[in-house]
């Protein structure tokens, strides 16, 4: 069946072998390692936020587009939650403008200007991951760096800590199933 085709048991089982094939170049890895390690210094959990703009306004007549406020609103609560913890928030975007507009009104907020890679990179090495649903990037992340994931909707609230959870199989439009 093409991208939906699993093999969960086989996904779980050989993670370690999976992961270090599909290991990104020391050269894209360095200044992101060194992103997320300054941020180490100064919270101690990091949620990672991938907020896709662009091609999800149109993909699927918009189905699975969440704005950028709602993502913000998302991270508010999950702060919240965590109140007893100091929580850095990594964003990454294939928005120019949203990393303008983050920058400005958030600017204690970690930002990753890089690609497409360095951002799947970035995320893999938070603790936790909020992302929209209908992607493989942030759960190809979630899956690298064995982290959990909240995959959202528009409509998605409130959010807890169940809504986080492990990547056990990659499959596009429903890249895991709960553990």
């Amino acid at each position: 069946k093409g991208f939906h085709f699993s093999a969960k048991d086989l996904v779980t089982k050989h993670r370690k072998k999976i992961c270090k094939i599909l290991d990104f170049r020391s050269s894209l890895k360095n200044p992101i390692d060194s992103l997320l390690k300054e941020a180490r210094s100064k919270y101690s959990l990091i949620l990672g936020v991938h907020i896709r703009q662009n091609d999800f306004k149109d993909f699927y007549q918009g189905k699975y587009f969440v704005s950028a406020e709602h993502y913000l609103k998302l991270v508010d609560q999950f702060k919240k939650i965590k109140s007893e913890e100091s929580v850095g928030v990594l964003i990454c975007t294939d928005s120019t403008e949203i990393l303008v507009e983050i920058e400005e009104q958030y600017p204690d907020y970690i930002l990753s200007k890089g690609s497409v890679a360095e951002d799947m990179y970035a995320l893999s090495l938070c603790d936790y991951i909020l992302g929209p649903q209908a992607t493989t990037m942030s759960a190809w992340a979630a899956y690298l760096g064995n982290v959990k994931l909240a995959q959202i909707r528009s409509e998605t609230e409130p959010i807890n800590f169940s809504s986080f959870q492990d990547v056990s199989r990659l499959e596009p439009f429903s890249p895991f199933s709960l553990n």
